[in-house]
């Protein structure tokens, strides 16, 4: 049961950036930029939130928000981005590699709704064990991605 529970936050979002053709690649760097706000910004975030009466959200929640809301709304919004099929190999690739990153940014936060022996699990071990060689996989696999595609030149076009 926890293997499969790991096992699907990994695959929903990959198979979301398959059917959604969302960009694997920009769902990678979400998370990225996920993990930098909620390791270095949370804290003032969550004191800016008290500031304001919003007391009833944890921190727990906070940081859950800081990190899906950027990933789901950058699936949603960065749709049939890739084309041809390496753009979209490299894609998929980035996109396991962040939903793997996500699993491990986002266990921690998840309290109770993971079973209990969750951080004991071979899926668990194994993301732990492997999370430099995921970051870089999936960061290599996003620069070749963006250094891959043809960037096109405007053309000026002169007016007789």
């Amino acid at each position: 049961m926890t293997e499969g529970t790991l096992l699907a936050l990994i695959f929903i979002p990959v198979a979301s950036v398959y059917f959604l053709k969302s960009s694997g690649v920009y769902f990678f760097f979400s998370i990225c930029a996920s993990f930098v706000l909620v390791s270095l910004a949370s804290d003032d975030i969550g004191n800016l939130l008290h500031r304001t009466n919003i007391s009833s959200i944890s921190s727990d929640s906070t940081n859950l928000i800081l990190v899906f809301a950027p990933a789901l709304l950058t699936l949603l919004l960065a749709r049939k981005l890739h084309r041809g099929q390496l753009q979209m190999i490299l894609g998929l690739i980035a996109a396991a590699c962040g939903a793997a990153l996500m699993v491990l940014i986002t266990a921690p936060f998840l309290g109770t709704a993971l079973p209990p022996n969750a951080f004991d699990s071979p899926v668990w071990n194994f993301l732990q064990n492997n999370q430099s060689w995921l970051i870089s996989a999936g960061a290599l696999a996003s620069f070749i991605s963006l250094w891959s595609k043809n960037f096109s030149r405007p053309s000026f076009k002169r007016h007789k």
